[in-house]
């Protein structure tokens, strides 16, 4: 009777192919809207009014309010014919209408996550279950997130989405739009769960850099610095630093970790901050970032030995990075004059600023002294053919580290360990004969002398 239709209408076929592809998008700013629905409600009942149905829309954000019981338990009657009439006819009518109910319903599920919660559990069973509707208009990114992640089982959610986002070869941008999420969704309470789940991967996971930066990218989605007394900044340090305690960073990998942690918890080797945004963080996990700290000061001060034009940089370059290398140099600081100050600052352009001594006084504007420790030992070498001297640490003149200033004569008049044995009237070493590894060997033999560890000649000298 009817023309065979054709077969090739592609436009109609993409539309009806995406029509239920909407964009969730972020939610709304709440503010008092849970406190100013519910009084809503409540002012219909008593007047014996029924709930307007754009009010009625909105249920899921009043479903929770700080200091109130849920509202399961305030409005019975309401939230009953909420989910098994006014949303089941709602995903029913068509799009738009489905989107505009289920919007409040998914922004509220990720905004109050609460697996514990056994009234939360049941409004996520409600929840999917409606997914599952038949012949209905939710949209499809909700039965993706459903499909994918059993997104509304509060029980196994942050956990599926934390594997994927592990095994994911993008960025974590690229995952978030994949699955329709919006830019801050990492700080919405089903995002800290997420984030639990990511922070409990093994450690080989946890070192694979494309994971640490997706793991950095969620914590930097929010914009405040973590306090030492809310959020998850124990796990986070101690998972993520612990991971690399015995391994060695690839470069990026660690600038990326240094100005997070710089940034968001400031430098553990100041006392203050120790005891305030550090606390409660293991002592490993932050002796893996303090010996990060420590490579960064010992190349600081090889680079202001070459912008300085020292003529032996790359033998003491040479020398205490295959200590550092080897996992020797527990500690180190540098501490500079004016003019040293200034040249590093505009060399290294760190975002989290430069975290240096300042010579306050005895020593030129442009000089530097790099202070290290490896084992029992203090060292302080300087720059400018300064000469390199040793202390034991517990000894009471030793310099100490991390200190805001120091004076350049206070450091030349600690009494120095010998490194000649008697051999000569001075006991600090001069860099003399870099060449041919003079000051380089007997460094080496002093401090195996004193601490027991044994560096070969490949390992030390410039060849």
């Amino acid at each position: 009777m009817f023309a065979i239709l054709p077969t090739g209408f592609p436009g109609l076929a993409a539309a009806v192919a995406t029509m239920h592809d909407v964009d969730l998008g972020p939610p709304p700013s709440y503010g008092s809207l849970a406190e100013s629905l519910r009084a809503s409600i409540a002012a219909n009942r008593i007047a014996g009014r029924k709930v307007p149905t754009r009010i009625v829309r909105q249920l899921p954000y009043a479903y929770w309010l700080d200091g109130e019981p849920c509202i399961t338990a305030v409005e019975p009657d309401l939230v009953k014919s909420y989910w098994s009439s006014y949303l089941v006819d709602a995903v029913k009518a068509g799009p738009r209408q489905a989107k505009r109910w289920m919007l409040p319903l998914f922004h509220t599920y990720c905004d109050k996550f609460a697996p514990a919660d056994h009234t939360f559990v049941q409004y996520g069973s409600n929840l999917g279950a409606v997914t599952e509707t038949r012949q209905s208009f939710v949209p499809s990114p909700l039965i993706q997130l459903q499909a994918l992640f059993a997104f509304f089982d509060p029980a196994e959610v942050a956990r599926r989405m934390a594997g994927a986002l592990l095994i994911h070869e993008g960025s974590l941008e690229h995952w978030l739009k994949a699955n329709s999420l919006w830019e801050e969704f990492p700080t919405s309470a089903l995002g800290d769960h997420v984030l639990d789940c990511l922070l409990m991967a093994p450690p080989e996971v946890l070192r694979n850099p494309k994971v640490v930066e997706k793991i950095i990218d969620w914590l930097s989605s929010e914009p405040n610095a973590i306090s030492s007394l809310v959020g998850p900044h124990i796990s986070v340090a101690n998972s993520l630093l612990h991971a690399w305690s015995g391994h060695k960073a690839p470069e990026a990998t660690r600038a990326l970790m240094i100005d997070y942690f710089l940034r968001r918890y400031g430098d553990p080797r100041s006392e203050r901050q120790l005891h305030f945004q550090w606390r409660g963080v293991s002592s490993e996990a932050i002796q893996v970032l303090t010996s990060w700290l420590a490579g960064e000061a010992l190349r600081d001060f090889m680079n202001l030995l070459v912008e300085t034009a020292d003529e032996i940089w790359r033998f003491r370059s040479k020398f205490w990075m295959a200590y550092y290398d080897a996992g020797h140099i527990e500690d180190a600081w540098l501490v500079l004059g004016a003019d040293a100050y200034r040249i590093a600052a505009r060399i290294n352009g760190r975002t989290h600023g430069a975290h240096y001594g300042r010579l306050e006084g005895g020593a030129a504007p442009n000089q530097s002294v790099l202070i290290l420790r490896i084992g029992g030992l203090i060292f302080t070498e300087w720059s400018h053919n300064g000469s390199l001297r040793a202390v034991e640490h517990q000894d009471l003149l030793a310099p100490k580290l991390y200190q805001s200033t120091y004076h350049g004569q206070d450091l030349r008049d600690i009494p120095s360990m010998d490194f000649h044995r008697g051999s000569l009237m001075r006991k600090e070493l001069r860099h003399a004969g870099s060449q041919s590894g003079t000051w380089q060997r007997t460094a080496r033999d002093f401090i195996r002398r004193n601490t027991g560890i044994v560096m070969d000649d490949a390992e030390i000298l410039c060849n």
